[in-house]
């Protein structure tokens, strides 16, 4: 069976750097160490962020929903000055205990460019229009957004 054309706009492809920093509130808090937050700060000021940039935050769940919307204060508040787009994605389950995350991470997302994937499957002309509309895009992060993050917390791979 023959696979429908792809529209222009699915012809348009990012190019995407990101990287990811983990970080830990107290525990069982909504507060971050000093030196926690020092870190953090250092750490977004050398990547040099503008307003093009996207940092998607997940928020580890705390013991109940209070401790949530305090550790997405604590982290807004943090991120004040940065200025990057802020996303922030928590937890939705129901736990209501102490045995909740700590460790949450900040992904950092840069568009580079947005260029044109004439792969076979593209509408007739759409590579020529989708070569011109990536061309003419300014700022290419207005236009896409980055993949999803987890959405149920962040739990730091083993080494």
């Amino acid at each position: 069976m023959d696979e429908a054309p792809r529209g222009v706009d699915r012809t348009l492809k990012p190019n995407i750097v990101e990287t990811v920093e983990p970080y830990r509130f107290k525990n069982c808090s909504g507060e971050l160490a000093q030196g926690e937050a020092d870190r953090i700060r250092r750490y977004l000021r050398g990547l040099g962020l503008t307003s093009q940039d996207v940092l998607i935050v997940t928020l580890p769940k705390g013991r109940n929903a209070t401790r949530d919307v305090q550790r997405r204060r604590t982290m807004t508040s943090l991120l004040l000055a940065v200025p990057a787009q802020k996303r922030f994605i928590g937890a939705t389950d129901f736990r209501d205990d102490c045995k909740s995350d700590s460790e949450g991470i900040i992904r950092v997302v840069r568009t580079l460019s947005v260029e044109a994937d004439c792969e076979a499957g593209a509408i007739p002309n759409g590579c020529t229009t989708a070569k011109n509309l990536s061309a003419m895009l300014v700022n290419p992060a207005d236009t896409f957004l980055p993949q999803p993050t987890t959405a149920g917390g962040y739990t730091r791979p083993t080494e």
